[in-house]
């Protein structure tokens, strides 16, 4: 199981002043997503180390779609709730093969990582689709627990890291 997304297309995270059950926010996302009915959408709950030494790990909900995935986060840090996450693609290990080839492997590796502007529309619609899902479930949160909605700066993600 991955640790990193080698590509990061975008990460957001949001503290809030308030605790809620990482659970129950995981299962309303996964909840939500499944009403949208995307095509090809996986979903399970993964844990991965806090630190490079395995001392401490935290559980993630990982919802993909072919190469493209999302890592959510949500947790209590001391008083607050948080919740992040990182959309990104997930390591081609065959790409990884053919970049070792000597002098031809990385052309022929850029080659194949070239998109369709079909590959690059339903990315696109699997990202938008799966932000709009976890701000439903922030929003609906945020309205039960008597604090204020996010602002449209809140809500947009940094591009890539």
């Amino acid at each position: 199981m991955s640790q990193f997304l080698p590509i990061i297309h975008d990460h957001w995270q949001h503290n809030f002043d308030t605790q809620y059950s990482t659970s129950d926010f995981y299962s309303k996302i996964e909840e939500v997503v499944k009403k949208r009915n995307i095509p090809d959408v996986k979903m399970k709950r993964i844990t991965l180390s806090e630190s490079k030494f395995m001392l401490s790990t935290r559980d993630y909900l990982r919802i993909s779609r072919k190469q493209n995935t999302f890592d959510v986060c949500a947790a209590t840090f001391g008083s607050i709730f948080f919740v992040s996450y990182w959309y990104g693609e997930e390591a081609n290990e065959m790409r990884d093969a053919i970049h070792r080839i000597r002098f031809i492997g990385p052309i022929i590796e850029n080659l194949s990582a070239m998109k369709t502007y079909y590959q690059v529309d339903t990315q696109n619609m699997f990202g938008g689709c799966i932000r709009d899902c976890i701000m439903e479930v922030v929003d609906d949160i945020s309205k039960v627990k008597g604090l204020r909605t996010l602002s449209p700066e809140e809500r947009r993600p940094e591009k890539g890291r």
